[in-house]
């Protein structure tokens, strides 16, 4: 039966991806319009579970780290240095989740992070966890996040269809958000309280709900790609689509920007604990800060009226995040850098909602991933 203005649902909650796209959007917030769509409620407890186990995994592998090498270096390369082949391939796994079901595609990242995350805690339970253990699996972890993180961007359109696609992020943000802080803070009490190890188990135990959750959508009559053509085929043929449609080729462009978000993390444990004078658990509040931050800015973008001008909301939120990080550089207790790691945490959540909600509407539904 019809939910709403923009999207038809049949009885068992599936949503048609071909019909979801021309209807004007409803009066009402765009968010909870999507959230009365039974797909994107599983969508959105698989994104939540899986921001859990992510946010945590990154946190505490920053400490591990740390406490192994003393190394601010080496922080950063484990953090950092995958994500330089894994930019080249995303573009692959882009290609890739245009000729898979992306749900599929999510299950299957999703057990993977969580055996390589299972692997890590038994060998910090044993005790036989070392820094080549940590950059062995840096590099296909970083390479299982990016490629979910494109199907589950562009599984959004085929839930939610176009009309919400503004109001859904919106809405997946807010409660994604609720994990960016829970994560750290169950985290950041396990590595206090019990060990690393038992950090690394609630990743386990994170990802693999958000793959159970994913199992239960279902949607009719999805986007096709045509396998006729190679993946080398497709992939030129991205290209090509991205290079000469200009709205694309500046977002991709703009996209780079959060490089910067990405140079600040792995400096985050050491101020913690070298600057501001805390262990694990003023790490976790940093973090926690982050994501309360993160929410603020999630419910604001959910009670927003739809933007016009997202180039120029762009620009002001990037002003905002780099002042937000300015700030933070000159603090030396633990309140004010919660409060400002906090802002930018509301900075980043408008700044990848609008440029998600961009692509996502520039883009033709076959060249979405």
């Amino acid at each position: 039966m019809p939910t709403d203005s923009s999207t038809t649902e049949n009885a068992n909650g599936t949503v048609s991806a071909a019909v979801a796209t021309t209807a004007p959007p409803s009066r009402r917030l765009l968010a909870l319009e999507a959230l009365k769509i039974r797909n994107f409620r599983f969508l959105v407890a698989s994104d939540f579970f899986g921001f859990i186990g992510l946010n945590t995994r990154m946190m505490v592998i920053g400490w591990v780290v740390l406490e192994l090498t003393d190394s601010d270096g080496w922080v950063g390369l484990v953090a950092g240095l995958p994500a330089i082949p894994v930019i080249f391939l995303a573009l692959f796994g882009g290609a890739i989740t245009d000729r898979i079901n992306r749900r599929t595609i999510q299950m299957w990242t999703f057990m993977l992070l969580a055996s390589l995350s299972l692997t890590l805690g038994i060998l910090v339970g044993l005790d036989k966890i070392q820094l080549w253990h940590i950059v062995v699996v840096a590099f296909p972890s970083a390479l299982l996040a990016t490629l979910r993180m494109t199907a589950g961007s562009a599984m959004v359109v085929d839930v939610v269809g176009r009309q919400l696609v503004f109001g859904a992020n919106a809405a997946s943000t807010a409660i994604t958000n609720i994990a960016r802080f829970a994560g750290p803070a169950l985290g950041g009490w396990l590595l206090a309280k019990h060990g690393a190890d038992m950090a690394f188990y609630l990743v386990f135990f994170s990802l693999t709900t958000g793959a159970i959750f994913l199992w239960f959508i279902r949607i009719e009559n999805p986007v096709k790609a045509d396998k006729s053509k190679s993946l080398l085929a497709d992939f030129k043929l991205g290209i090509t689509y991205i290079v000469g449609t200009p709205e694309l080729r500046w977002l991709a462009v703009l996209a780079l920007s959060i490089l910067a978000a990405g140079i600040s993390m792995p400096l985050v444990p050491r101020w913690a604990r070298d600057v501001i004078g805390s262990e694990a658990d003023g790490y976790a509040v940093i973090l926690v800060g982050g994501g309360v931050g993160g929410l603020i800015g999630a419910i604001a973008l959910m009670l927003a009226p739809p933007f016009k001008q997202l180039a120029k909301l762009l620009v002001v939120v990037a002003v905002v995040w780099s002042i937000a990080m300015v700030g933070f550089s000159f603090t030396t207790t633990l309140i004010p850098a919660a409060i400002a790691f906090g802002i930018q945490g509301g900075a980043v959540v408008w700044w990848a909602n609008t440029i998600r909600t961009m692509f996502q509407l520039a883009a033709r539904d076959d060249m979405r991933g």
